[in-house]
């Protein structure tokens, strides 16, 4: 890109971001923004029968209605895919200079979503009459603590976050899932418009070469990408990784479709769902009999 157009690029932010409709995120994003609103906390008292006087432990039964914290994860990444789709939708609806400002705004709400946890510190007694040890965890900042009609619930509150960490540090991994997707689309968008400035697409001239099928779903194969970077099987750095969905786009096909979309093969590389995962353990196994069985034949 040449100065010229480089310069006039902050202009083009600041018209867009203007006449942003001040409710799009909360439009986008309604159901997850209700969930930050309603964090609701079921507990009970489980009972140790094994002791002779009374004694006992808190019990966080659901978050949200989820009984574990697995079924959470599943329940916000829908949400988020869900309105994620829908900003992705908005987006290809735009020229290319456009699409900056909203990834900024849409940014800059989710860091607020993100700061709906929080660190505190619960005092615990240690081994010993004397000993206190200071425990440091991440906690919801805004919470409804549901459960029995025994005492007062704000006497206790602590030790029931405490014992819910694990769902707030679901609510972190989700959003910086979220916010790496962003920054991804924002990343392709500006290699795509270099390439456009330059006049040497990439993504065009891939369109003309050999497409490997695969007998797989577009999130079996975003699944099998994700899982090649994160063990670092291929060598990608983060900055690439644009041109690698690109890359991947142009030159593989699934068995659902002759040609997969850049949209729906980010959506997947970033956010791989249960099934999918599913279906490369089940592979995965079946890869390793088949190494077994493939070593015993050169072992005779």
């Amino acid at each position: 890109m040449n100065q010229k157009q480089q310069r006039k690029l902050p202009a083009v932010s600041r018209q867009f971001l203007h006449s942003m409709p001040l409710n799009m995120f909360e439009d986008m994003f309604e159901p997850l923004i209700e969930q930050s609103k309603n964090i609701t906390i079921r507990y009970h008292f489980q009972e140790d029968k094994s002791q002779s006087t009374f004694s006992g432990s808190i019990v966080v039964y659901s978050v949200n209605d989820t009984l574990c914290p697995d079924d959470f994860r599943v329940k916000l990444i829908n949400l988020v895919e869900s309105s994620m789709q829908k900003f992705g939708d908005f987006l290809e609806s735009l020229d290319a200079l456009q699409v900056e400002p909203y990834i900024d705004y849409f940014i800059g709400k989710l860091k607020g979503l993100h700061s709906l946890v929080g660190n505190e510190s619960l005092f615990v007694r240690g081994v010993g009459e004397d000993c206190t040890l200071q425990c440091q965890f991440r906690t919801f900042k805004r919470y409804r603590l549901v459960g029995p009609d025994t005492g007062d619930c704000r006497l206790f509150s602590q030790a029931i976050c405490y014992k819910a960490e694990v769902y707030a540090d679901v609510w972190l991994q989700v959003i910086d899932a979220a916010l790496d997707h962003l920054e991804l689309i924002r990343n392709m968008y500006k290699q795509s418009l270099a390439d456009e400035v330059s006049g040497n697409s990439k993504i065009s001239d891939s369109k003309n070469q050999f497409s490997l099928k695969f007998n797989m779903s577009v999130s079996h194969v975003g699944c099998m990408f994700h899982l090649l970077y994160k063990s670092e099987l291929i060598d990608v750095p983060d900055r690439c990784i644009p041109s690698l969905i690109e890359w991947m786009t142009g030159n593989f096909q699934s068995k659902n479709k002759e040609n997969s979309s850049s949209s729906s093969l980010r959506n997947k590389f970033f956010t791989p769902d249960l099934a999918s995962l599913d279906f490369w353990e089940q592979k995965l196994q079946d890869g390793i009999k088949r190494i077994r069985d493939i070593r015993e034949r050169l072992i005779k």
